[in-house]
């Protein structure tokens, strides 16, 4: 190769195990998976030390999400070793060798229940993320940016929140969004 000629592979970063699980669980939050759970299980299993857990909406956001972790992952230099369940999306099984990557149906993930199986892993961390329906009753999380419209914040010095100028919410009494166009 001649100093003229670009070797992309050259200015490849390759995550370390732990960048690489902070990298597929912000990816599976960012594209909209609901409960997203990260388990240690270094200390309860020699197959991986880490485990993420998600819900999708359906069989293609299952297929849709592994996919998007396949590539992100792959341009970071993270191989993924097995991919098992993509064809129906039920239950999409993603081996990275550090970790494992669990995308699930909601009904299949309640059945299954790897939250309980993995009891005694530690849990690193949990996400929420969209719920289907802003109706949803099964829900046990707010959508990830609901409190996004309210104006005002946390202030830093006291943890009081402020109104800002005492506005109230765009949120109509009953507590209903407003319809912002999304479906």
């Amino acid at each position: 190769m001649t100093d003229l000629e670009h070797d992309p592979d050259a200015e490849r970063v390759r995550l370390t195990p732990e960048e690489a699980i902070k990298a597929a669980f912000n990816i599976l939050v960012e594209k909209k998976a609901r409960d997203v759970l990260w388990l240690d299980i270094s200390s309860c299993s020699d197959l991986a030390d880490a485990m993420l857990i998600a819900t999708a909406g359906s069989g293609r956001q299952a297929q849709a999400l592994a996919n998007e972790l396949t590539m992100s992952l792959k341009r970071s230099g993270v191989p993924r070793l097995s991919l098992s369940g993509v064809e129906s999306g039920q239950w999409v099984a993603a081996d990275y060798g550090d970790f494992i990557v669990h995308i699930m149906r909601k009904d299949t993930r309640s059945y299954y229940d790897l939250e309980a199986l993995w009891a005694d892993a530690k849990i690193v961390a949990r996400e929420a993320g969209q719920t289907v329906a802003e109706d949803d009753e099964d829900a046990d999380f707010a959508p990830l940016g609901a409190f996004d419209d309210l104006e005002g914040g946390f202030d830093d010095e006291d943890g009081d929140f402020e109104d800002a100028e005492n506005e109230t919410s765009p949120r109509a009494d009953d507590g209903k969004r407003e319809d912002d166009g999304e479906t």
